[in-house]
């Protein structure tokens, strides 16, 4: 008895809810559309609606592959830096700004005539500080 297969992924998983026992087809033809162009894209699209996989062995590949691979990783790599940085400057900027606020804090405080109303030490109006 021949077992029913859906025509490509996307018909297993409405179907069945899920695509973990999905086995694709190996592509057929090979194409000589290089990676990225709208035709390599329309042969893939084609690829997967027949159920077929993404990659055919003997597809074209885009010459230096390996060093636009090396290129990318470098860029990676600096973006990761930048955004390091980035947050590093922020976490200071946000230090720099508490320690100020306790500094205006301690100012206030200190200046104090001894005038105000608060017991043991505790200050609760001071509407008296010095302007100064």
């Amino acid at each position: 008895m021949k077992t029913f297969r859906h025509k490509n992924v996307f018909e297993e998983i409405l179907n069945k809810g899920y695509d973990d026992d999905w086995v694709s087809l190996p592509a057929k033809v090979a194409t000589a559309a290089k990676p990225g162009t709208a035709e390599k894209i329309e042969v893939m699209v084609a690829r997967l609606q027949a159920g077929e996989d993404l990659h055919h062995p003997n597809d074209e590949r885009r010459p230096g592959t390996i060093e636009q691979s090396n290129e990318m990783q470098l860029i990676i790599i600096a973006a990761r830096r930048a955004k390091q940085e980035q947050e590093r400057a922020e976490k200071l900027a946000k230090e720099s700004k508490r320690e100020q606020r306790a500094i205006k804090q301690a100012g206030k405080t200190a200046r104090c005539k001894g005038t105000c109303s608060g017991s043991r030490g505790k200050h609760k109006n001071h509407s008296r500080l010095d302007s100064k």
